[in-house]
């Protein structure tokens, strides 16, 4: 065995081995030009740290990846699945209520329309920023979604921001009843 095979052996040994890890070892073996230019002729081993399986997959900076983010997070919303909503959101939305909390005030007061499902008209990027309109019944809501750490997420809108801020999740949803937002 050449002293090239064994290394490329070892190389593909440690792959192996070490391929579950955090930190994947990949063997580069250039061009005839680049092996036969290197001083000792030996294959280079390139350490290249990966993600971790855990890891969202980035969405695409595109109105495609916008749309499909939306849809995701609106379908959640629709179908009564206000946790997973909630992780769609920013993390300066995230900062106004928590997510135990959002999902009690739907506990607590459930919307008229949960289960009706949004349409997405329009979706317009412009750079880190998305605006998706959307229609729900006979409705239309533009909401907005921000690309952040590689994932498209949804901006609390202003009115929601306010209706949410100094008030616990009990009084809100009072608010919500006595204005005939809720369904029971």
């Amino acid at each position: 065995m050449s002293q090239r095979t064994a290394i490329a052996f070892a190389a593909t040994l440690c792959v192996a081995v070490v391929g579950t890890a955090a930190t994947t070892w990949y063997l580069v073996r250039g061009s005839a030009e680049d092996t036969a230019a290197s001083a000792d002729g030996r294959a280079n081993l390139v350490v290249a740290q990966t993600t971790p399986a855990t890891a969202k997959p980035v969405q695409p900076r595109t109105e495609f990846g916008a749309r499909q983010a939306a849809n995701a997070a609106l379908d959640s919303y629709a179908a009564g699945n206000y946790g997973t909503f909630w992780d769609s959101w920013t993390k300066e939305s995230q900062k106004i209520i928590s997510r135990a909390d959002y999902e009690r005030l739907f506990q607590l007061c459930k919307p008229p329309a949960e289960g009706l499902r949004f349409t997405i008209n329009r979706v317009d990027v412009e750079g880190d920023t998305a605006r998706v309109e959307v229609t729900r019944l006979i409705a239309t809501f533009t909401y907005t979604f921000r690309y952040e750490n590689g994932q498209w997420r949804f901006v609390l809108p202003d009115n929601t921001r306010a209706e949410y801020q100094g008030r616990t999740v009990e009084q809100i949803a009072q608010e919500r009843r006595a204005s005939g937002r809720c369904a029971e």
